[in-house]
């Protein structure tokens, strides 16, 4: 992909993209969810980020309110398809560049199938849940 493809998917993802971290206890035994997701009522530019996460997406739409605009959403889940995702568009995000830096940390450390965090992926979630609150 060019480099002026991937800078206008990061422009895109700044103001409709989200990343979080949900966390799970399961008997006494944190899990995590990473999910990185964009939405958007033009389903050919929310499948344009397809080509970035060959695996582990799903593209659905959705009308919640009546007469309002179908909206379509890309979900993608897995630690590696993820972290290839936000690498691809890191150099060109603006918005949520401190969000793509933590989520690719935490691809780095986190072990698969482990059902124990660490400090540090704690301290990510803790950081990324502060950078996604909203309000005052």
């Amino acid at each position: 992909m060019k480099d002026t493809e991937l800078a206008y998917l990061a422009g895109f993802f700044d103001g409709e993209g989200t990343i979080y971290i949900q966390k799970h206890n399961k008997k006494n035994k944190f899990h995590m969810r990473l999910e990185v997701s964009i939405t958007n009522t033009s389903y050919e530019v929310v499948s344009l980020f397809c080509v970035l996460g060959h695996s582990h997406h799903s593209i659905y739409s959705n009308k919640t309110i009546p007469n309002s605009r179908l909206i379509h959403r890309i979900r993608f889940s897995g630690i590696d398809t993820i972290k290839k995702v936000l690498v691809a568009i890191y150099p060109y995000l603006f918005l949520k560049k401190r969000h793509a830096e933590l989520i690719i940390r935490f691809c780095n450390i986190h072990k698969k199938y482990s059902r124990i965090l660490t400090t540090e992926e704690l301290a990510i979630y803790t950081e990324l849940k502060k950078l996604n609150k909203r309000g005052i």
